[in-house]
């Protein structure tokens, strides 16, 4: 054969083909050329198992690392692990490169050592022609940390050394991002001032002569030290005190100039973006944010918590209402899942079930009616008040109060909100969190989402609220839900299904035996009788029933044993749930920060040159707009090849109605399967129906129960993501130094390591594929192509849970029974039109909004002086009022009428406030006539081209909100519900012409219909 390239021009190449005895191939060839020649930001689709990472990425990045610019490999952390390992094997043989990696966090103080550690690792990796190894995450951190110093340079910019309570200017520093806060001391805390002479940080002249640490060790330092000082009781301005001292210090002023001079020539670096799955590294949903400033207290208090706490009692802990989701979840469209008897995997019983709200229909009809009446009498209660419907002095009817939680009341909203609040303040929001929860659907919202898949809580972290997680069983560490009452919600729901562990059960006895509010033996007794069918079942025959229990005059507080009962015990009882989050971990957990820095796909992609590549694209429309989504000609049938290999009759089966109970079930059916099916190799849980079970657990368990042809079973480490083999003695190293045969190894792979992972498997390989909740089509095809020879002799066949099942057979409008991988693939088609349809419109607001925060952060490197208008383009402010959250009950609304308003909003906001304070504070009208040039011949067309470019696919109506309910802290977005698609029904089922993937065909009037047709 020969080659497709000139030797000549890449002798490297022909190294890379001896030393990994292979020949590029043509397409792989063309694909590289084309990404050298092209100049523009693409990203390219090339079918999965065609060598993109092993040959591909490669062979791009030693051409692209010629000692001129800094090549990045931009990968999934769920990857990190398997790249490092590739680049080290690929770039330690004839061709040698070393791999650097940035293992970039917020955590990492930036100081100007470290600052100069990172100039140098850059130098010497692009002189060196060398290779820098990055995850979105690290860039992300790294983006908003060098705008955080920016910022922190900017309140320095006027330091004077002076710490003086007698004038105001050196008395009341006003921040930079915050203009309306001010720190200030007052003249009678003198006691306050004679601490910091006495400790150094100022002289008898109210000099400042040094200045305390950063971040909130630094300041935990200083406020206790400070506190050591002072021998007289009261309240002092502790924190006041110590941003004036890093405010005002010209030490501190001058070392962040150096750090600033460190970052610019560390911006001077071309550096070269590769993205390795690229489509899932700029999906949208994915965001990364840096909180500003101190906390804030929730507004409204502990009704944020109250309001759902009941009504999470009346879900989990009224009999009657548990019954009727118990009914529906035996129904087969599967409404509602309800797992009676739910115990976590420590095994400790006697709490609440596991239920999950499935169908949006089933919450509107069945759920919000009763609940809203359920919650409009316990208010009333609450409040006194014996009237149900809402009237004013003059005797004018406005409704009921149940018809307002159910949004029912839109056009006298103005005047009801005005009524209530009259009454109270307290009242006013609790009934506006009522219609929240209900009406604005956050319970819905909250309830359909997976335990320990999409939240949980982690063992790491020192805060004791619920986290997001990246997949199953893995728990984004870094990250908060930032809309206070989803995070509550998921809090609430984490304990009720983990349970309190052992320190905060402890914690939580102790508080309550000093509880003066509490009659503490009646409510003990109360908990006990809750529990005690659970109590009974655990203790010993011969074991008496601990009545020790009842009274904390018989409980030894300080006997670890006796706690360690109570814990099995109570530990998942409802009411002392409730008793422990109230009083620690919502008050001292739950915060509100105004104002932060926000990175997201479109910061990534907007840095420099940017190449990307992977084997799905079905998320064009919602790229960022400096990259361009290609296609070479070879590559256009792709995503029709793949579609065609899993409709064929070899893999066609579906297995459906699983009833799962258990993680270790589930484990059994597989383990069962594969001893009946010889060449059942591999387990692909896509679906993330193996939970609460380490990746290394869910390996040991099946080492003991799989077939006794299989020596060992292949997985993903939970620690470092390399890829390791366990024996049936637990003997468990990497896979790279296993030598056993691959036909005497099961593999499993988790949620997060389908896709991106290439194993070998027996040429006959099989393969059980699970299904998830709202799949798409990339999702699932990623999974199933770990088996590289689908279209051959390897097969796969499809697991779906009831839920899954049920969505599939009403799709498809056909029995349970019924399924066939080709259902499945309209069932996935639906979900991806239904998904990409709705993050059009939130994807569209981010891209004009990204279009004023980059210049924005252009013009401030350029001008170098605090401008308010600036920062306030690339600071975000996040809202917590309210009245102002869930006043307005949602309404639909034209997305084009929507965006058209934002465009217009976002340029008003910008451009005329920063021409008239760059005059105000004497900047040159060169600059100024610049900024006009700029908006009207760049900005303002190149954010109605991107309106223009989507008006066709946006749907008709949105129902918008004010709530941000899609997201967490890390992946957050400012996502307005949409309006559900409606389901179209199938009138009859004939085989159509194959259409080429992409969004215009996508978006065609009929194209749903020809979709759900199959």
């Amino acid at each position: 054969m020969e080659r497709s390239y000139d030797k000549k021009l890449y002798p490297s190449w022909l190294l890379f083909e001896t030393e990994n005895n292979l020949l590029i191939r043509n397409d792989q060839y063309s694909l590289v050329e084309t990404m050298i020649n092209d100049k523009k930001n693409c990203i390219y689709q090339l079918n999965m198992g065609e060598g993109k990472t092993s040959v591909i990425l490669i062979i791009f990045s030693e051409i692209l690392a010629d000692g001129k610019q800094v090549v990045r490999i931009n990968c999934l952390e769920s990857l990190m692990g398997i790249m490092q390992e590739l680049l080290r094997n690929k770039f330690s043989g004839l061709l040698q490169k070393k791999i650097y990696v940035m293992p970039f966090s917020r955590g990492i103080a930036f100081s100007k050592e470290n600052l100069e550690r990172i100039k140098e690792m850059l130098t010497d990796c692009q002189r060196g022609k060398h290779i820098l190894l990055v995850t979105p995450e690290q860039r992300l951190c790294f983006q908003l940390k060098k705008q955080e110093m920016f910022l922190e340079y900017l309140q320095s910019k006027d330091a004077d050394d002076r710490f003086d309570s007698d004038e105001h200017h050196p008395r009341s520093y006003t921040s930079t991002i915050n203009p309306r806060m001010s720190y200030g001391l007052k003249d009678s805390q003198k006691t306050l001032k004679q601490a910091l002479q006495s400790l150094g940080y100022i002289d008898s002249k109210d000099k400042i002569m040094k200045y305390p640490s950063e971040g909130s060790e630094g300041f935990h330092k200083f406020s206790t030290e400070v506190y050591d000082t002072i021998s007289e009781k009261g309240h002092f301005d502790i924190k006041s005190a110590y941003e004036i001292l890093r405010a005002q210090s010209t030490k501190l002023k001058i070392l962040r100039e150096q750090k600033l001079e460190l970052l610019h020539l560390i911006d001077d670096f071309e550096f070269f973006d590769i993205l390795d799955e690229s489509d899932e590294i700029l999906c949208h949903g994915k965001e990364l944010n840096y909180t500003l400033e101190s906390a804030k207290p929730l507004d409204g208090g502990q009704i944020r918590w109250e309001i759902p706490f009941l009504l999470f009692k009346t879900i989990f802990a009224e009999n009657k209402f548990d019954e009727s989701l118990k009914t529906a979840s035996q129904r087969d469209d599967c409404p509602i899942i309800f797992q009676e008897n739910y115990k976590p995997i420590s095994g400790i019983g006697g709490g609440s079930p596991l239920i999950r709200f499935v169908k949006h229909e089933y919450f509107v009809q069945n759920i919000v009616p009763y609940l809203s009446r359920k919650l409009c009498e316990l208010l009333l209660s609450r409040f006194r008040q014996k009237i149900t419907n809402i009237i004013d002095e003059k005797g004018e009817n406005y409704g009921s109060y149940e018809d307002f939680i159910q949004g029912k009341c839109f056009e006298k909203e103005d005047k009801i909100i005005k009524l209530l609040k009259a009454k109270s303040q307290d009242m006013l929001n609790s009934f506006l969190l009522a219609k929240a929860w209900l009406h604005h659907e956050i319970l819905c919202h909250v309830m359909s989402y997976r335990y320990r898949v999409e939240y949980g809580l982690s063992e790491k972290r020192e805060k004791e609220i619920v986290i997001s997680f990246r997949g199953k069983d893995l728990p984004s560490e870094n990250s908060e839900f930032s809309r206070p009452d989803i995070m509550i919600g998921f809090t609430i729901l984490s304990y009720l299904y983990r349970g309190l562990d052992f320190k905060q059960v402890k914690h939580g006895l102790l508080k309550l035996k000093n509880d003066p509010k509490q009659n503490r033996d009646s409510l003990l007794q109360k908990w006990v009788q809750e529990n005690k069918k659970w109590i009974n079942e655990i203790i010993e025959e011969k074991e008496e029933f601990p009545e020790w229990l009842k009274s904390f005059k018989t409980l030894d507080l300080e006997d670890d044993n006796r706690i360690k009962k109570v814990h099995l015990y109570l530990s998942r009882n409802f009411n002392f749930i409730e008793y422990y989050l109230t009083n620690f971990t919502f008050p001292n957990d739950i915060k509100h920060y105004e104002k932060k820095l926000t990175g997201n796909a479109h910061t990534l992609a907007g840095e420099g040159k940017t190449k990307g590549f992977s084997g799905t694209d079905d998320r064009n429309d919602t790229m960022p707009e400096s990259v361009v989504p290609e296609r070479l000609p070879s590559q256009r049938g792709t995503n029709g090849k793949m579609l065609h290999i899993l409709s064929r009759k070899i893999n066609n089966r579906y297995r459906s109605n699983m009833e799962i109970s258990s993680t270790k079930e589930l484990l059994n059916q597989v383990c069962q399967y594969a001893k009946q099916n010889e060449d059942c190799y591999v387990l692909i849980d896509a679906g993330a129906i193996i939970i609460e079970m380490s990746n290394f657990d869910v390996c040991k368990y099946l080492i003991k129960k799989i077939d006794k042809r299989f020596d060992g079973i292949v997985y993903f480490s939970d620690k470092n993501n390399k890829i390791m083999v366990i024996l049936r003695n637990e003997e468990y190293f990497p896979l790279s130094t296993c030598h056993i045969d691959n036909k005497k190894l099961f593999v499993y792979l988790d949620e997060v390591h389908t896709r991106g992972t290439d194993l070998k498997l027996p040429l006959t390989a099989h393969g059980i594929v699970t299904l998830g909740k709202n799949m798409n089509k990339d999702k699932l095809m990623q999974a199933v192509m770990r088996l590289r020879d689908l279209d051959s002799k390897q097969l796969v066949v499809l697991w779906g849970s009831k839920e899954v099942s049920a969505e599939i057979a009403m799709i498809n409008g056909i029995k349970l029974n019924d399924i066939t991988s080709k259902h499945v693939l309209t069932w996935v088609t639906y979900n991806t039109i239904r998904k990409n349809e709705n993050d059009l419109y939130p994807v569209m607001k981010e891209k004009l909004k990204y279009v004023i925060k980059s210049r924005a952060l252009k013009y401030q490197k350029k001008i170098e002086i605090p401008i308010d208008s600036l920062i306030i383009a690339y600071v975000s402010e996040s809202l917590d009022n309210i009245e102002k959250l869930y006043g307005i009950t949602p309404q639909k609304r034209d997305p084009r009428d929507l965006l058209s308003l934002n465009l217009s909003a976002y340029i008003n906001k910008f451009y005329p406030y920063l021409e008239s304070e760059l005059e105000r504070k004497g900047q040159s009208l060169e600059l100024i006539n610049e900024i006009d040039e700029n908006l009207n011949n760049e900005d303002r067309p190149k954010m109605k081209r991107i309106l223009k470019r989507i008006d066709q696919k946006l749907p008709k109506r949105i129902l918008t909100t004010n709530a941000d309910y899609d997201g967490d802290q890390e992946n957050e977005k400012e996502i307005e519900e949409m309006q559900r698609a409606q389901v179209i029904p199938v009138i009859e089922k004939k085989p159509v012409c194959e259409t080429e993937w992409h969004f215009d065909t996508i978006f065609e009037q009929n194209f749903k219909e020809n979709g759900l047709r199959g």
